[in-house]
């Protein structure tokens, strides 16, 4: 690297890293995705399929443990490049420092992409999910898509039943709709059993809720639950009773990527999230393989006086947790 204007690009660097941090403290991503570090392109899990049920001692002791179900996750590649003209490193320092600002911010909220486009395809374009052998870009780690109504639960004392997390929705046009799905969501939380056909949560605080939405319906969310008060005057019980965040990405008519499968997502879904802080499971990951760098490049001033600012990053998302968020389906 040419020593010269040292100063301006450790500076642009710590504000590059120092806008990363603080982005990343409300970034949508951050509420539902848990980080797994490696160092394979191609990960393949040995995955918790259920929590273990607690059992009254008999005989002897059965032995849940990890189960091989087929959840292989292959990292990418995202990246981002700026070029300034040499004498820029001279005289826009302050420029500079924003333009970097900005793209810490935006490699922050990248994730924000992944997460929607995940939540988009988790059911296969299918009412009731699927199997993962017709979806596999929407597979879990079982043998359904993520979002689905027959999610198995092995336990080898009783026969096999299924999980449900997915909700035939009522619509997202009316308060009322929004209102009873979400009672709906809660009650197929309450109905989640473990391996000992055990309820998964004796109970769901309100404060550990969040409801992910379309940005086009968020005037109907806003009076669900951030308003104090009904549209008639009288008090709105479900007030603050979760956290809405919206985004445009889960708007009617946007598209996915996931797994490389690329699709029209084309209902008005919403996705009820609960993580309680003793269950520490998310619904989705984040496996990272290399954390976000940057470098400094000089190999172009003698051809073009350009100087480059590269950042990289080697990541995907995968789905993890089917049992901590429901899909209300709305088609």
């Amino acid at each position: 690297m040419n020593t010269s204007n040292l100063g301006i690009r450790k500076a642009a660097n710590t504000e590059f890293f120092r806008s990363l941090q603080n982005t990343l403290k409300t970034a949508m991503w951050m509420n539902g995705m848990d980080v797994i570090t490696g160092t394979e392109l191609t990960k393949y899990f040995n995955w918790l399929g259920e929590l273990a049920g607690v059992k009254k001692f008999a005989d002897e002791k059965y032995i849940s443990s990890l189960r091989a179900m087929a959840l292989n996750v292959t990292a990418d590649r995202y990246y981002t490049k700026y070029g300034f003209d040499q004498s820029s490193m001279k005289e826009d320092g302050a420029m500079i420092m924003k333009a970097l600002s900005g793209a810490g911010a935006k490699f922050a909220v990248h994730p924000n992409k992944l997460f929607c486009d995940f939540l988009k395809a988790g059911d296969g374009g299918q009412t009731g999910g699927g199997a993962k052998s017709s979806y596999p870009f929407a597979g879990c780690f079982d043998t359904q898509t993520f979002f689905s109504n027959s999610h198995p639960i092995y336990d080898p004392e009783t026969s096999t039943t299924t999980n449900d997390n997915i909700v035939s929705g009522t619509g997202v046009d009316t308060v009322a709709h929004v209102q009873a799905d979400f009672e709906s969501a809660i009650q197929q939380f309450l109905n989640l059993v473990d391996r000992a056909g055990d309820p998964l949560y004796d109970g769901v605080d309100d404060a550990y809720l969040t409801a992910y939405c379309a940005a086009e319906d968020i005037a109907i969310f806003n009076q669900s639950f951030n308003n104090p008060k009904n549209s008639d005057g009288t008090l709105n019980t479900y007030y603050k009773r979760c956290k809405v965040v919206p985004s445009q990405r889960l708007n009617t008519s946007t598209t996915y990527d996931v797994n490389g499968t690329k699709g029209t997502y084309s209902t008005s879904d919403w996705w009820l999230q609960y993580s309680p802080p003793d269950y520490p499971f998310m619904p989705l990951g984040l496996y990272e393989v290399d954390k976000i760098k940057t470098e400094w490049d000089d190999s172009k001033v003698l051809d073009y006086f350009k100087v480059y600012y590269h950042v990289d990053a080697t990541y995907n998302a995968f789905y993890a947790f089917w049992q901590t968020i429901q899909q209300i389906y709305n088609a």
